[in-house]
């Protein structure tokens, strides 16, 4: 099939052929915040009062509504800290950068935030 079609192509000369479909209608490229999607961010905020609320009221600063979250407390060596795993609503990318650089500003947020985009 296809991958026997690009081996002996490469065993050929070194270069793949592979068919790129054409089209006459124009293409948008959509510029990276323009991608709207679910995501998963973990955060690691201060294990006390008020901090969960701070991060969610950030993440509605920015537009990004919470789906769902989860936490958990940390192992011994980050005692004073939890996890927090949220999961969004489907968000701009760039909506949910602000609210992460936002977020990162906290003073009850331990680390930066790390996200994963969901593709539905």
């Amino acid at each position: 099939g296809d991958i026997a079609e690009v081996a002996r192509g490469i065993a050929a000369d070194g270069w793949p052929r592979i068919a790129v479909p054409r089209t006459s209608r124009a293409v948008h490229i959509k510029d990276a915040g323009e991608i709207v999607s679910r995501h998963y961010v973990r955060l690691s905020l201060a294990d006390t009062p008020g901090s969960l609320a701070a991060a969610a009221g950030v993440f509605g600063d920015h537009g990004v509504s919470i789906q769902a979250a989860l936490q958990k407390s940390m192992p011994e060596e980050r005692k004073g800290f939890a996890t927090v795993v949220v999961m969004t609503h489907q968000a701009a990318q760039s909506d949910l950068d602000a609210a992460l650089a936002a977020l990162s500003r906290l003073p009850c947020c331990g680390a930066p935030p790390c996200r994963l985009g969901i593709e539905d």
